[in-house]
């Protein structure tokens, strides 16, 4: 009888063991799976912080913009005693952004070409870098200048100042660093005509315009 009795508190015993290493172990899986998330949470509030930093970054970094602007020169002879003007076009570099743009650096170019423009042309650049051309402030403008290489037929300019067969156009390649140290660069190419009224209208290349 005390035999019974005792082998009743050892299953007792070994019941409750069982059951006590069930919880244990049920209590490890719930213990991993909260860490699971809690790192899973961890994750994805590391991504969203890593977005937001982004988010700001591209709120309050410079982005500069090169437009058409308002004065552009036409070849002219002045005679005797006065230097000859060639085609000069004078396109805006404006800071959009809310911080300086840094370390900027130009290459510009400015030709007589036809209108449209052949498919085959490649927009060359020129070898001769402005680098470290200072720094644009935020919401400041300043003004590019670029020159054509030769005069025209002096019959031709009434026509290039329409775009009518041919126009003058400028193009080339902007490179500034922002205040967080990231590059970019900021593609360009118009060309600008003259209203009768010597109001200058400019348009902008097909795939020559583009930014980072």
């Amino acid at each position: 009888m005390i035999a019974l009795g005792q082998l009743g508190v050892y299953l007792y015993q070994a019941i409750k063991l069982r059951e006590t290493v069930r919880a244990a172990g049920e209590q490890s899986e719930a213990m991993e799976r909260h860490i699971g998330e809690a790192s899973r949470s961890a994750d994805a509030m590391e991504k969203i912080a890593t977005t937001i930093e982004a988010g700001n970054k591209a709120i309050i970094r410079a982005y500069l913009t090169v437009t058409v602007g308002t004065i552009h020169l036409f070849q002219e002879r002045k005679g005797p005693g006065q230097a000859d003007l060639k085609f000069e076009t004078r396109p805006n570099l404006t800071n959009t952004g809310n911080t300086p743009a840094r370390n900027v650096s130009i290459r510009i170019a400015a030709d007589i070409l036809p209108i449209p423009i052949p498919g085959e042309f490649q927009f060359p650049l020129p070898g001769n870098e402005v680098k470290n051309a200072g720094i644009v402030g935020a919401h400041q403008t300043t003004v590019l200048a670029a020159t054509v290489k030769d005069f025209v037929l002096d019959d031709e300019v009434g026509a290039i100042k329409e775009g009518k067969a041919k126009a003058l156009c400028v193009w080339g390649v902007i490179t500034y660093d922002d205040i967080f140290g990231g590059s970019h660069q900021t593609k360009f190419g118009q060309w600008i005509t003259w209203n009768p009224n010597g109001v200058v209208v400019g348009y902008y290349i097909t795939g020559q315009n583009d930014s980072d």
